[in-house]
């Protein structure tokens, strides 16, 4: 789902994508180690550069996802500021394309506990009454 609060944009997924895109990408690592993006920051850039919660198809066994219904309700339209997705994999909260991506890990792991996330969100500060500007009256019709 897609939440906007405090005009910042949170989208949310409960699906393991990030294990499902590391299980199926193909990838070569090039260059020196201080230029390769971080491996988990580039399955994040998948889901935001394909503005699909599920951007691979046909979605691996195992996922739980109605292609029918996907294109409807998976879809993002537009760039969130943070994308959650939990997962299996190691837990992080990392940068990509102008995102925070998060990894909080799974809150409840067979019979212990998990881990979670907590977001702060500072609304920004309110404007000086000086810097706003009265609305402008219509103008007139001219006959």
């Amino acid at each position: 789902s897609v939440v906007s609060v405090g005009g910042y944009t949170m989208a949310l997924c409960s699906a393991d994508i990030i294990k499902a895109l590391a299980a199926e990408e193909c990838f070569r690592v090039t260059g020196p180690p201080s230029q390769r993006e971080d491996r988990m920051a580039r399955l994040c850039r998948h889901v935001l550069e394909q503005r699909l919660f599920v951007p691979n198809y046909p979605p691996p066994k195992g996922l739980c996802v109605d292609t029918g219904l996907a294109m409807e309700h998976a879809l993002l339209p537009e760039t969130p500021h943070v994308l959650a997705i939990p997962s299996e994999l190691n837990k992080f909260a990392k940068p990509s394309r102008g995102t925070v991506c998060i990894n909080p890990g799974r809150l409840v792991k067979r019979t212990n506990g998990g881990t979670y996330a907590v977001m702060q969100i500072h609304a920004p500060p309110p404007r000086p009454a000086e810097e706003i500007a009265p609305p402008t009256p219509p103008a007139a019709p001219e006959c």
